[in-house]
């Protein structure tokens, strides 16, 4: 009985695997199928493998660097059940976009017992290295090639000069019913404190915040700036 609840497990997976490849290459239009052939027909197979290699050290590394996330909160996954996380998280990402961020989270919470709320907050904290690593490659690219960046600069705010002030104030609503939101949410988490589905809220967000402020208990600083 095990083994068939293992292999059905598996079949599961492996199903789900061929829905997303399916649901990925079903965008292709039509009329775009013969160019879509051809590439394959003349395609230099022998460039997946460095390509394979470089993609699969940088999930590796991101894998590395999620553990030490990890660490101070008290928990030390095996590689290779946070690696087939990350994995999966991306796989689900061509279905629908940042679903692989929860996802991974709750599977990596089953196989190796890790509160996923907490593991949402050390998501957050990737997320917010990984911004400022960009604004660093911004700014590098701005000091060696600063004519480049401003004439692209330049280009892209000559075109949007005329929907400036329509986009301003849309940007103005949006962050209202933000705010309106955020308001609303923080009163019903008052006003209704005592209610066990608020309580379970509440406990959800304080282990976000827990996952998101580990970042400062980091011990393996230097390892975990250099994965970044």
């Amino acid at each position: 009985m095990q083994k068939l609840k293992a292999l059905i497990k598996y079949l599961l997976f492996i199903g789900i695997g061929i829905v997303l490849i399916w649901w990925s290459l079903h965008k292709i239009p039509d009329n775009r199928w013969s160019e879509f052939k051809t590439s394959l027909a003349t395609a230099r197979y022998w460039l997946f493998v460095p390509v394979l290699f470089i993609l699969s050290l940088s999930h590796l590394l991101r894998t590395l660097r999620w553990r030490i996330l990890m660490q101070p909160m008290g928990y030390t996954p095996s590689i290779s059940n946070t690696f087939c996380a990350v994995m999966i998280g991306y796989l689900a990402n061509l279905a629908l976009p940042r679903l692989g961020e929860v996802l991974k989270c709750t599977i990596l919470a089953r196989y190796e017992k890790v509160p996923a709320n907490k593991l949402v907050g050390t998501i957050v904290a990737e997320r917010a290295f990984d911004v400022l690593s960009l604004l660093t490659v911004f700014l590098l690219a701005l000091i060696l090639q600063y004519d480049v960046v401003v004439g692209g600069l330049s280009s892209l705010l000559g075109k949007t000069a005329a929907d400036g002030k329509k986009s301003f104030a849309h940007t103005g609503i949006v962050m209202l019913i933000v705010l309106f939101i955020l308001v609303a949410f923080w009163w019903v988490l008052k006003r209704f404190a005592h209610v066990s589905v608020i309580q379970k809220i509440k406990l959800g967000i304080r282990g976000i915040i827990h996952g998101l402020t580990s970042v400062k208990d980091i011990q393996n600083k230097l390892p975990f700036f250099l994965y970044t």
